[in-house]
Protein backbone atom coordinates (compact mmCIF):
# COMPACT_ATOMS: atom_id res chain seq x y z
CA UNK A 1 0.00 0.00 0.00
CA UNK A 2 3.00 2.53 0.75
CA UNK A 3 4.52 1.77 -2.43
CA UNK A 4 0.74 2.56 -4.15
CA UNK A 5 0.24 5.74 -2.34
CA UNK A 6 4.22 6.81 -3.43
CA UNK A 7 3.15 6.90 -6.88
CA UNK A 8 1.01 9.38 -8.60
CA UNK A 9 -0.81 7.97 -10.57
CA UNK A 10 -1.90 4.79 -8.44
CA UNK A 11 -1.97 7.55 -5.37
CA UNK A 12 -4.58 9.42 -7.11
CA UNK A 13 -6.39 6.39 -8.40
CA UNK A 14 -6.94 5.40 -5.16
CA UNK A 15 -7.76 8.32 -3.46
CA UNK A 16 -10.40 8.91 -6.57
CA UNK A 17 -12.13 5.72 -5.74
CA UNK A 18 -11.93 6.19 -1.80
CA UNK A 19 -13.56 9.77 -2.22
CA UNK A 20 -16.28 8.79 -4.76
CA UNK A 21 -16.54 5.92 -2.44
CA UNK A 22 -17.62 8.11 0.68
CA UNK A 23 -19.56 10.35 -1.05
CA UNK A 24 -21.61 7.51 -2.86
CA UNK A 25 -22.22 6.43 1.24
CA UNK A 26 -23.04 9.66 2.19
CA UNK A 27 -25.65 9.74 -0.43
CA UNK A 28 -26.89 6.83 0.23
CA UNK A 29 -27.45 8.43 3.95
CA UNK A 30 -29.15 11.44 2.94
CA UNK A 31 -26.89 13.53 1.20
CA UNK A 32 -28.31 12.62 -2.75
CA UNK A 33 -32.15 13.10 -0.72
CA UNK A 34 -31.00 16.89 0.30
CA UNK A 35 -29.60 17.63 -3.42
CA UNK A 36 -32.92 16.73 -4.60
CA UNK A 37 -34.78 19.11 -2.81
CA UNK A 38 -32.40 21.49 -4.10
CA UNK A 39 -32.28 20.00 -7.50
CA UNK A 40 -36.16 20.79 -7.21
CA UNK A 41 -35.88 24.00 -5.94
CA UNK A 42 -33.36 25.62 -7.96
CA UNK A 43 -35.47 24.24 -11.03
CA UNK A 44 -38.61 25.75 -10.20
CA UNK A 45 -37.34 28.90 -9.30
CA UNK A 46 -35.44 29.36 -12.83
CA UNK A 47 -38.32 27.97 -15.23
CA UNK A 48 -41.39 28.84 -13.46
CA UNK A 49 -43.11 31.33 -15.65
CA UNK A 50 -41.80 30.98 -18.62
CA UNK A 51 -43.22 32.79 -21.73
CA UNK A 52 -44.16 35.86 -19.90
CA UNK A 53 -45.43 33.84 -16.95
CA UNK A 54 -47.72 31.93 -18.86
CA UNK A 55 -45.68 28.58 -18.72
CA UNK A 56 -45.95 26.63 -14.99
CA UNK A 57 -43.39 24.65 -14.18
CA UNK A 58 -43.59 22.83 -10.64
CA UNK A 59 -41.14 20.32 -9.30
CA UNK A 60 -42.41 17.49 -7.09
CA UNK A 61 -40.61 14.86 -5.35
CA UNK A 62 -41.66 11.38 -6.75
CA UNK A 63 -41.82 8.03 -4.41
CA UNK A 64 -38.17 6.52 -5.14
CA UNK A 65 -35.57 6.01 -3.29
CA UNK A 66 -31.62 6.12 -3.51
CA UNK A 67 -30.61 5.16 -6.90
CA UNK A 68 -34.74 4.02 -8.08
CA UNK A 69 -35.41 5.20 -11.66
CA UNK A 70 -37.39 7.86 -11.26
CA UNK A 71 -37.11 10.49 -8.06
CA UNK A 72 -38.37 14.10 -9.08
CA UNK A 73 -41.03 14.88 -11.29
CA UNK A 74 -41.43 18.18 -13.60
CA UNK A 75 -45.45 19.25 -14.04
CA UNK A 76 -46.48 21.86 -17.12
CA UNK A 77 -49.63 23.72 -17.19
CA UNK A 78 -50.94 26.87 -18.86
CA UNK A 79 -51.54 29.66 -16.38
CA UNK A 80 -54.29 30.85 -18.96
CA UNK A 81 -55.86 27.34 -18.29
CA UNK A 82 -55.70 26.68 -14.99
CA UNK A 83 -57.22 30.25 -14.37
CA UNK A 84 -59.94 29.43 -16.80
CA UNK A 85 -60.28 25.83 -15.03
CA UNK A 86 -60.56 27.05 -11.85
CA UNK A 87 -63.22 29.99 -12.63
CA UNK A 88 -65.51 27.03 -14.38
CA UNK A 89 -64.37 24.65 -11.77
CA UNK A 90 -63.14 21.84 -14.32
CA UNK A 91 -60.19 19.93 -14.20
CA UNK A 92 -56.57 21.59 -16.27
CA UNK A 93 -54.36 19.92 -18.53
CA UNK A 94 -51.23 18.95 -17.09
CA UNK A 95 -48.33 17.28 -17.79
CA UNK A 96 -45.65 15.41 -15.98
CA UNK A 97 -42.30 14.27 -16.89
CA UNK A 98 -40.49 11.75 -14.93
CA UNK A 99 -37.08 12.52 -13.99
CA UNK A 100 -33.86 11.18 -12.13
CA UNK A 101 -32.24 13.85 -9.85
CA UNK A 102 -29.34 11.26 -9.51
CA UNK A 103 -27.71 10.89 -13.24
CA UNK A 104 -29.09 14.16 -13.88
CA UNK A 105 -27.06 16.56 -11.44
CA UNK A 106 -25.55 14.75 -8.40
CA UNK A 107 -23.96 11.67 -10.59
CA UNK A 108 -21.58 14.29 -12.35
CA UNK A 109 -21.32 16.07 -9.27
CA UNK A 110 -19.98 12.97 -7.23
CA UNK A 111 -17.32 12.70 -10.29
CA UNK A 112 -16.02 16.40 -9.98
CA UNK A 113 -15.88 16.46 -6.58
CA UNK A 114 -13.88 12.92 -6.64
CA UNK A 115 -11.63 13.97 -9.58
CA UNK A 116 -11.10 17.36 -7.09
CA UNK A 117 -10.73 15.69 -3.40
CA UNK A 118 -8.32 13.19 -5.25
CA UNK A 119 -6.14 15.69 -6.86
CA UNK A 120 -2.62 16.76 -5.52
CA UNK A 121 -2.87 20.65 -4.77
CA UNK A 122 -3.45 21.98 -1.07
CA UNK A 123 -6.36 21.59 0.75
CA UNK A 124 -7.35 25.03 0.52
CA UNK A 125 -7.46 25.11 -2.88
CA UNK A 126 -9.11 22.02 -2.87
CA UNK A 127 -11.91 23.37 -0.58
CA UNK A 128 -12.38 26.80 -2.90
CA UNK A 129 -12.64 24.52 -6.34
CA UNK A 130 -15.33 22.41 -4.40
CA UNK A 131 -17.42 25.43 -3.89
CA UNK A 132 -16.34 26.59 -7.73
CA UNK A 133 -17.71 23.70 -9.21
CA UNK A 134 -20.50 23.19 -6.95
CA UNK A 135 -21.90 26.54 -8.63
CA UNK A 136 -20.86 25.45 -12.18
CA UNK A 137 -22.44 22.18 -12.25
CA UNK A 138 -25.54 23.76 -10.89
CA UNK A 139 -25.66 25.74 -13.91
CA UNK A 140 -25.22 22.88 -16.33
CA UNK A 141 -28.03 21.02 -14.04
CA UNK A 142 -30.44 23.75 -15.18
CA UNK A 143 -29.50 23.74 -18.36
CA UNK A 144 -30.21 20.05 -18.96
CA UNK A 145 -33.69 21.15 -17.09
CA UNK A 146 -34.01 23.94 -19.69
CA UNK A 147 -33.31 21.43 -22.14
CA UNK A 148 -36.10 18.26 -20.55
CA UNK A 149 -38.60 21.48 -20.28
CA UNK A 150 -38.35 23.33 -23.81
CA UNK A 151 -38.63 20.27 -25.59
CA UNK A 152 -41.80 18.97 -23.58
CA UNK A 153 -43.61 22.36 -24.00
CA UNK A 154 -43.20 22.04 -27.69
CA UNK A 155 -44.14 18.03 -27.06
CA UNK A 156 -47.49 19.05 -25.50
CA UNK A 157 -47.94 22.46 -27.16
CA UNK A 158 -51.86 21.34 -28.94
CA UNK A 159 -52.93 20.80 -25.16
CA UNK A 160 -50.57 23.03 -23.55
CA UNK A 161 -50.40 25.95 -25.91
CA UNK A 162 -47.51 27.42 -24.20
CA UNK A 163 -43.92 27.04 -26.39
CA UNK A 164 -43.50 25.64 -30.35
CA UNK A 165 -40.67 25.65 -32.24
CA UNK A 166 -40.31 24.99 -35.73
CA UNK A 167 -39.35 21.40 -37.48
CA UNK A 168 -35.62 22.33 -37.32
CA UNK A 169 -35.56 23.10 -33.76
CA UNK A 170 -37.66 20.76 -32.36
CA UNK A 171 -35.46 18.68 -33.81
CA UNK A 172 -32.35 20.06 -32.42
CA UNK A 173 -33.74 19.99 -28.98
CA UNK A 174 -34.90 16.76 -29.61
CA UNK A 175 -31.12 15.76 -30.33
CA UNK A 176 -29.70 17.97 -27.68
CA UNK A 177 -31.83 16.11 -25.01
CA UNK A 178 -30.95 12.90 -25.96
CA UNK A 179 -27.56 13.82 -26.03
CA UNK A 180 -26.34 16.31 -22.77
CA UNK A 181 -28.92 14.53 -20.47
CA UNK A 182 -29.98 10.98 -21.20
CA UNK A 183 -26.21 10.29 -21.97
CA UNK A 184 -24.03 9.18 -18.82
CA UNK A 185 -21.02 9.63 -20.73
CA UNK A 186 -21.65 13.22 -20.84
CA UNK A 187 -21.56 13.60 -17.61
CA UNK A 188 -18.28 11.64 -16.96
CA UNK A 189 -17.02 14.20 -19.97
CA UNK A 190 -18.11 17.37 -18.37
CA UNK A 191 -16.91 16.44 -14.62
CA UNK A 192 -13.63 15.52 -16.34
CA UNK A 193 -13.55 18.96 -18.39
CA UNK A 194 -14.51 20.57 -15.06
CA UNK A 195 -11.67 19.28 -13.51
CA UNK A 196 -8.67 19.55 -15.60
CA UNK A 197 -9.68 24.15 -16.70
CA UNK A 198 -10.53 24.60 -12.54
CA UNK A 199 -7.75 22.26 -10.85
CA UNK A 200 -4.86 22.63 -12.80
CA UNK A 201 -1.92 25.40 -12.77
CA UNK A 202 1.22 25.38 -15.05
CA UNK A 203 3.08 25.03 -11.79
CA UNK A 204 1.00 21.83 -11.31
CA UNK A 205 1.26 20.18 -14.60
CA UNK A 206 5.21 21.12 -14.55
CA UNK A 207 5.75 19.26 -10.95
CA UNK A 208 3.41 16.23 -11.74
CA UNK A 209 5.27 15.94 -15.14
CA UNK A 210 8.74 15.72 -13.37
CA UNK A 211 7.04 13.11 -10.75
CA UNK A 212 6.05 10.98 -13.64
CA UNK A 213 9.01 11.77 -15.39
CA UNK A 214 8.15 13.54 -18.48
Amino acid sequence: MKEHLQHPLKRFALLFIGSYLLLYLLGQMGLATAYGKYFRTIGEATFNGMKGGIGIVKFTESEGAYGDEYTSTILLANKKQVQAAANKGTNVEVRKNFVNHHRIGFFPLLILFSLILASPVPWKRKLILLVVAFGIMTLFTLFRQWLLILNDFHKNYETLQVLQFSSFWADFLHNARQLMVFNIVISGMVATFLWGILTFRKADIQRISKELGF
